[in-house]
């Protein structure tokens, strides 16, 4: 659901001047969409005002951490 959501933002790459992410695009793998954003020479921003360094305890999110 997430994923296709991305794959066709990743379709409109064109429309926008850059991208901004929270955190990473995919939750789960390698950051392969991120690498396609750098491959059309889009800038990217990526917000961290979270303590990223803190592991996700959320019961939705503990088989990702």
């Amino acid at each position: 659901m997430g994923l296709g959501r991305r794959l066709r933002d990743l379709a409109n790459l064109s429309q926008y001047d850059v991208v901004y992410l929270y955190r990473t695009a995919a939750m789960v793998g390698p950051s392969i969409l991120e690498r396609i954003v750098k491959l059309f020479g889009k800038p990217i921003v990526f917000d961290f005002d979270d303590a990223i360094f803190l592991t996700d305890t959320a019961a939705a999110n503990r088989r990702f951490g």
